[in-house]
């Protein structure tokens, strides 16, 4: 199968879970704070952001597809996990995290706080994942080669 069209459902198939999801829960927001600035952002679109992007990376794929580059097939395939898992893991971190946090109560407070610390490091590495899955994609097209055309 063409790397663009695995990419191509992707994109689709992630891009209806996050409507489906979003349907119901107009209040569904990501809460950061970074030492004295609070964040606030709509879940939707950071999803929606994402799934952009995924379509980019797909027209990308058959950008070089249309014109004979052969890019390294377990680059590829490294590159896809490295951007899909992250994408898909995070909102089940997010989600745990915000359900610890709202079950606060005084003598637990300590050991839910640890464990949001635990999943914010989970975040983190999987971001981090996510992003050198991209620089793993700039290098694929920089050294992908022409194709030999077929006979």
């Amino acid at each position: 199968m063409k790397s663009y069209k695995v990419f191509l459902w992707t994109t689709l198939l992630l891009s209806g879970i996050i409507l489906i999801m979003n349907l119901n829960n107009s209040n569904n927001t990501i809460d950061i704070s970074i030492h004295d600035t609070y964040i606030i952002i709509a879940k939707f679109q950071v999803w929606l952001g994402l799934t952009l992007f995924l379509a980019g990376l797909t027209f990308v794929y058959y950008i070089l597809n249309k014109f004979n580059r052969a890019p390294i097939a377990f680059l590829i395939i490294l590159h896809y996990l490295m951007t899909v898992a992250p994408i898909v893991i995070i909102p089940i971190c997010i989600n745990q995290e915000q359900r610890t946090l709202n079950r606060y109560t005084p003598t637990s407070f300590y050991a839910e706080l640890n464990n949001g610390l635990v999943l914010t490091k989970i975040i983190l590495a999987l971001i981090l994942i996510f992003f050198v899955g991209q620089l793993l994609f700039i290098i694929n097209i920089a050294i992908s080669k022409k194709r030999m055309p077929i006979n």
